[in-house]
Protein backbone atom coordinates (compact mmCIF):
# COMPACT_ATOMS: atom_id res chain seq x y z
CA UNK A 1 0.00 0.00 0.00
CA UNK A 2 1.10 3.53 -0.61
CA UNK A 3 1.10 6.47 1.74
CA UNK A 4 -0.10 9.69 0.21
CA UNK A 5 3.20 11.13 -1.03
CA UNK A 6 2.72 14.82 -0.33
CA UNK A 7 1.07 14.17 3.00
CA UNK A 8 3.48 11.78 4.72
CA UNK A 9 2.58 13.18 8.13
CA UNK A 10 -0.95 11.83 7.73
CA UNK A 11 -1.71 8.20 8.49
CA UNK A 12 -3.81 7.73 5.39
CA UNK A 13 -3.10 5.36 2.54
CA UNK A 14 -4.04 6.01 -1.08
CA UNK A 15 -6.24 2.90 -0.98
CA UNK A 16 -8.27 4.44 1.87
CA UNK A 17 -8.82 7.63 -0.11
CA UNK A 18 -9.91 5.64 -3.17
CA UNK A 19 -12.29 3.58 -1.00
CA UNK A 20 -13.66 6.80 0.53
CA UNK A 21 -14.25 8.29 -2.92
CA UNK A 22 -16.19 5.21 -4.02
CA UNK A 23 -18.22 5.11 -0.81
CA UNK A 24 -19.01 8.82 -0.99
CA UNK A 25 -19.82 8.97 -4.70
CA UNK A 26 -21.38 5.60 -5.28
CA UNK A 27 -22.96 4.63 -1.95
CA UNK A 28 -23.85 7.96 -0.35
CA UNK A 29 -24.75 10.12 -3.34
CA UNK A 30 -26.10 7.46 -5.73
CA UNK A 31 -27.30 4.87 -3.21
CA UNK A 32 -25.77 1.93 -5.05
CA UNK A 33 -25.39 -1.46 -3.30
CA UNK A 34 -22.09 -2.93 -2.19
CA UNK A 35 -21.83 -5.59 -4.90
CA UNK A 36 -22.29 -2.98 -7.65
CA UNK A 37 -19.63 -0.72 -6.14
CA UNK A 38 -17.17 -3.62 -5.97
CA UNK A 39 -17.88 -4.39 -9.64
CA UNK A 40 -17.16 -0.75 -10.50
CA UNK A 41 -13.84 -0.94 -8.66
CA UNK A 42 -12.95 -4.14 -10.52
CA UNK A 43 -13.93 -2.59 -13.86
CA UNK A 44 -11.73 0.45 -13.14
CA UNK A 45 -8.88 -1.90 -12.31
CA UNK A 46 -9.45 -3.93 -15.48
CA UNK A 47 -9.22 -0.70 -17.51
CA UNK A 48 -5.87 0.02 -15.83
CA UNK A 49 -7.06 3.01 -13.81
CA UNK A 50 -6.07 1.48 -10.46
CA UNK A 51 -3.04 -0.57 -11.49
CA UNK A 52 -0.69 1.33 -9.16
CA UNK A 53 -2.74 0.46 -6.09
CA UNK A 54 -3.56 -2.60 -4.02
CA UNK A 55 -6.98 -3.42 -5.49
CA UNK A 56 -7.71 -6.04 -2.83
CA UNK A 57 -7.06 -3.50 -0.06
CA UNK A 58 -9.50 -1.07 -1.72
CA UNK A 59 -12.19 -3.73 -2.00
CA UNK A 60 -11.61 -4.92 1.57
CA UNK A 61 -11.82 -1.36 2.90
CA UNK A 62 -15.08 -0.75 1.05
CA UNK A 63 -16.55 -4.08 2.18
CA UNK A 64 -15.45 -3.65 5.79
CA UNK A 65 -16.78 -0.10 6.12
CA UNK A 66 -19.83 -0.09 3.81
CA UNK A 67 -22.53 -0.69 6.45
CA UNK A 68 -21.01 1.79 8.89
CA UNK A 69 -20.70 4.42 6.16
CA UNK A 70 -24.28 3.93 4.95
CA UNK A 71 -25.59 4.36 8.51
CA UNK A 72 -23.45 7.42 9.19
CA UNK A 73 -21.94 8.99 6.07
CA UNK A 74 -19.38 11.75 6.50
CA UNK A 75 -17.66 14.36 4.42
CA UNK A 76 -13.99 14.07 5.22
CA UNK A 77 -12.28 17.25 6.35
CA UNK A 78 -8.80 15.74 6.44
CA UNK A 79 -6.79 12.71 5.42
CA UNK A 80 -6.55 11.71 9.07
CA UNK A 81 -10.33 11.63 9.30
CA UNK A 82 -10.47 9.21 6.37
CA UNK A 83 -7.82 7.02 8.04
CA UNK A 84 -9.76 7.01 11.33
CA UNK A 85 -13.21 6.44 9.82
CA UNK A 86 -12.21 3.84 7.21
CA UNK A 87 -9.68 1.47 8.73
CA UNK A 88 -8.01 -1.03 6.45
Amino acid sequence: MRKLPKFAEHNCYCEQMIAYNYLFSYAHINGWPLDYILKCVQNANDRGELKRYDIQAIKNCITKNYDKYIKKPFIAGSYNEVAEQLPL
